[in-house]
């Protein structure tokens, strides 16, 4: 058993520019924390109302639901911007799953999660969807555990990606977690994040023994461009939103 423990300590130290504290830490994590099993029933945080509209590149929303400023867990950014607007399902998943994080992992920051959809819809600026309240942007989750100022809407203050490889700072045991939570609700289809940050969530979940048992996680974190600072999640259509056009699902390939 110290064989074993020595060579999964030199593996993760072998891995590049990752926090050592938050590795070693992973060694320890009880295995009650490391799984969050899929919710069950179709009417998962399924709003009654008919809101999001057409495509999430091409839509808009009707009676929108609005992100509140702060609760349990999460703090919203950019408020002058005024786009804190969802879809009730994707409202209720993003307070659910930060509530689920911070009981999981108590910590003096909380889920800081940035633009979602304007009041109505359509198009914003900076983005080319969040139409139809399906998406929204958190930041990523940081080791030294501080939160920017809500007022500030330059943007994401911290980027995790420095010359190709992950910073110091990003909580691979949070971040890894929260993306867990999300999926396993069954209602979020794409993560979308850097392919270096996709690369280093494949590591880590091989280090913890979880390249088969959380396949549905790493199949839905997407690769795109930029995103070195941030999630993009998006959720599958509202069952109430008869006009809402889903995207296609992707294969079965985790990408790792």
């Amino acid at each position: 058993m110290k064989t074993h423990l020595a060579l999964m300590a030199l593996f993760l130290l072998s891995l590049p520019a990752y926090s050592q504290d938050a590795e070693l830490e992973m060694l320890g994590i009880p295995s009650g924390q490391k799984s969050y099993p899929p919710m069950q029933g179709s009417d998962l945080f399924q709003g009654t109302q008919d809101q999001a509209q057409k495509f999430y590149s091409s839509g808009g929303i009707t009676y929108a639901d609005v992100m509140p400023l702060e609760g349990f867990g999460f703090v919203k950014l950019y408020h002058p911007r005024n786009r804190g607007y969802g879809s009730f399902d994707l409202v209720e998943i993003l307070k659910d799953a930060a509530a689920k994080l911070q009981t999981a992992f108590p910590s003096r920051d909380r889920v800081m999660i940035g633009d979602m959809s304007a009041e109505h819809g359509g198009y914003i600026s900076g983005h080319a969807s969040h139409q139809n309240g399906l998406d929204a942007d958190v930041a990523f989750i940081r080791l030294n555990q501080t939160e920017q100022d809500p007022q500030d809407t330059r943007g994401f203050e911290e980027s995790f990606v420095k010359h190709g490889k992950m910073t110091q700072n990003f909580d691979f045991t949070r971040n890894w977690a929260f993306a867990k939570i999300l999926i396993a609700t069954g209602r979020v289809q794409r993560i979308f994040v850097n392919a270096v940050v996709k690369k280093a969530f494949c590591a880590w979940a091989k280090a913890t023994d979880e390249l088969q048992t959380e396949r549905e996680t790493l199949k839905r974190l997407r690769v795109i461009s930029g995103h070195t600072d941030h999630f993009h999640v998006r959720i599958t259509c509202p069952h109430n939103s008869l006009s809402c056009k889903p995207q296609e699902d992707m294969s079965e390939d985790t990408g790792c």
